[in-house]
């Protein structure tokens, strides 16, 4: 607006008998009798390490508020650049807690210093929306401000666990993840909501980052599962199940297993033999250990449906493994698949708009966006207002989900995937 009003001022100074100066004159006019009744501030990393990411996002806010004619002159962007640094960020947040007046304002893109937003955005009583981090929902929780737009890891585990049990049927798990903050976020989630669904967690197994060899957990694995199996068959035959049955019951069909093999292999060596006592596998493995891990599972013979994480949603590295991949369940932030109009529509017009194609981050933008103008519209405009406005959004639809608020402001509207038969589609 501020460049725009210079522009005319230079046009009417420099040319005053132009035949556009009554146009020209009339829409500075209109910028002085419609000012924007919404400012917004926003921080991204324009010039750090995620500064290509920041420029999409920024881009799909921008085609939201270009797209709405009704609102896009009431709204204004302050705009700071973080630099994708800790130091950046708090100068940054300083600097626009202190505007006024300021209705609203938009965080980080990464976990660290979103945090960092949020703590100067609970100093205040404007309300933040963090648009992409995932982490924990620690991050709303700096502030009763503070929302989190996506999921954050232990709604994601929590929803896959509920839809394991609830809609595969799924009782008996095991699980095998990364050992480190994304690994045992998720995990924990997933397997405390398991317990207390009812369900039974046979086996837990971690691998730090970079193991390509996987023999030591899944042989535990194998041996968890057949443990299970003999216990099932204890109780089935009304027989108090005791660690001794279990144990002498697992000896004699090792020792079976060494007289009818070839090798002399027991029962947890001897891959003929498949462990099939398992219902669910949660894998929340990244993309790159996806071909190393359910190729070594079938290796093992271990018989169960996987269940991954975010990293999951690949379908060229699904393709890739197509033979072990089949009927994977998965969770992921927006459901991003080229058979959905909608979000075929919207590529389409990112491209005619920005001759670029659009990644996740711009559909993010895209989306807060949306979610921003419709509060808008409804008359929301005051920091109150807008707080209160999203502290009520339930099943709010945006291209590739919804957005859905709880009282921890974090969006429970996980989307959940399965692949089937060399694509992947929406289950939930």
């Amino acid at each position: 607006m501020e460049k725009a009003d210079h522009v005319i001022g230079s046009f009417l100074d420099t040319r005053p008998s132009s035949r556009y100066e009554k146009l020209a004159q009339t829409l500075r006019d209109s910028f002085e009798s419609n000012p924007p009744v919404v400012h917004i501030g926003v921080v991204q990393p324009i010039t750090g390490m995620f500064g290509p990411e920041a420029d999409q996002f920024l881009k799909g806010l921008a085609m939201a508020l270009r797209d709405n004619r009704k609102v896009r002159d009431k709204i204004k962007f302050v705009l700071k650049d973080s630099q994708g640094s800790p130091i950046h960020t708090v100068e940054s947040a300083k600097q626009l807690t202190r505007l006024e007046p300021l209705s609203l304002m938009i965080g980080e893109l990464e976990f660290g210093n979103s945090a960092i937003t949020a703590g100067f955005a609970s100093t205040t009583d404007i309300p933040l929306i963090i648009p992409i981090a995932t982490g924990t929902s620690e991050l709303a929780g700096m502030g009763e401000r503070v929302f989190q737009a996506n999921q954050d890891l232990e709604t994601r585990g929590r929803a896959l666990a509920e839809y394991a049990y609830n809609h595969l049927n799924f009782h008996t798990f095991a699980a095998l993840a990364p050992a480190d903050d994304y690994g045992h976020s998720i995990t924990d989630a997933f397997l405390k909501h398991v317990d207390e669904l009812g369900g039974q967690v046979i086996s837990q197994q971690w691998y730090y980052p970079g193991t390509e060899d996987f023999k030591r957990q899944l042989q535990t694995i194998r041996r968890a599962a057949f443990r299970n199996a003999f216990r099932d068959s204890i109780r089935a035959m009304n027989i108090p199940v005791t660690q001794q049955r279990i144990d002498s019951l697992f000896a004699a069909q090792s020792d079976l297993s060494k007289k009818e093999s070839e090798d002399e292999e027991g029962l947890i060596e001897n891959d003929n033999i498949a462990a099939g006592a398992i219902d669910g596998f949660f894998l929340p493995i990244y993309k790159e250990d996806i071909p190393f891990v359910l190729s070594q599972m079938a290796l093992f013979n271990i018989k169960a449906r996987p269940l991954g994480g975010t990293y999951w949603n690949n379908l060229d590295v699904l393709r890739s493994q197509k033979r072990y991949a089949e009927g994977a369940v998965f969770t992921t932030g927006l459901t991003m698949l080229d058979t959905d109009p909608e979000y075929r529509k919207f590529i389409n017009d990112f491209r005619r708009a920005t001759s670029q194609s659009p990644t996740q981050a711009a559909l993010y933008g895209y989306n807060i966006m949306t979610l921003i103008i419709h509060a808008v519209e409804q008359g929301y405009t005051t920091r109150d207002a807008i707080l209160s406005y999203l502290e009520n959004t339930r099943n709010f639809d945006v291209i590739g989900g919804e957005i859905t608020f709880d009282t921890d402001h974090v969006n429970q509207a996980v989307n959940i995937l399965e692949f089937r038969q060399g694509n992947i589609v929406s289950v939930k």
